[in-house]
């Protein structure tokens, strides 16, 4: 009798039913293959062999929902020109980000359990969103809770990143406004002045709208300055004494 069951039900279950069921298997199997199709392209592509410009094409493709894992992505044993790769597919997301409110949305919510998630040299997304000029998405991080003080491998912070264009002035009022640390040095002793003053030339337009002119009309100083002052305060003290 129980063997019969499901013979029956075959029997009283219309073809279009049959199709029905069909299509929301399959529905339901393709949504959790595109939930999971970030992991699959950090975990089980390279797992599988698959060369990693394959997994880098599909973390671009998915663009700003894939933004924690393509961060995270291993580049450290790969040749130039997947490093290359990489950071054109950074570039890519955070812009598709940068012109889209809703694609931004999109890449705070993918990193929104760690808005400070960094690559291999240490650089966060608003150290990236900062080196390309990207105004929309630094705003949309630093409220989301970005560390405008995080560091990089080399020491750096987002405003060192600003030093290091000589038309970053309003990025780099944005981090001072929300706090960064106008002198911080970085691992071989350089302030995000430092930097600026280097990379500013007379072609590049009138000082005011500079980097360089915006940092150091707000205070900001070079290493050498700060050592200059360390020393005289340190023989002010021994004057004292």
């Amino acid at each position: 009798m129980n063997d019969t069951i499901p013979i029956l039900l075959c029997k009283r279950i219309p073809w279009w039913g049959w199709s029905l069921i069909a299509f929301g298997v399959l529905t339901l199997f393709g949504w959790m293959a595109w939930v999971k199709l970030p992991e699959i392209a950090v975990t089980v592509m390279p797992e599988a062999g698959v060369p990693p410009k394959y997994s880098l094409y599909l973390l671009e493709w998915l663009g700003p929902r894939a933004g924690k894992e393509l961060m995270s992505f291993n580049t450290s044993t790969q040749n130039f020109n997947i490093k290359n790769q990489w950071k054109h597919a950074v570039k890519s997301v955070i812009g598709k980000a940068e012109v889209d409110p809703s694609e931004c949305e999109v890449l705070i919510h993918s990193i929104k359990g760690n808005i400070n998630v960094k690559d291999e040299e240490g650089n966060t997304y608003l150290m990236w969103a900062v080196d390309f000029n990207l105004k929309n998405v630094c705003e949309a991080l630093i409220e989301a809770g970005a560390d405008v003080n995080s560091e990089n491998n080399s020491g750096r912070t987002p405003l060192h990143t600003c030093g290091l264009a000589y038309n970053r002035a309003y990025l780099a009022n944005l981090l001072i406004q929300n706090k960064a640390e106008l002198n911080r040095r970085d691992k071989i002793g350089f302030t995000p002045l430092d930097y600026a003053a280097r990379c500013y030339f007379p072609m590049y337009g009138p000082l005011p709208e500079t980097t360089a002119h915006f940092l150091f009309t707000n205070g900001a100083k070079t290493g050498e300055e700060l050592d200059a002052e360390a020393k005289l305060s340190g023989s002010s003290i021994k004057e004292a004494e």
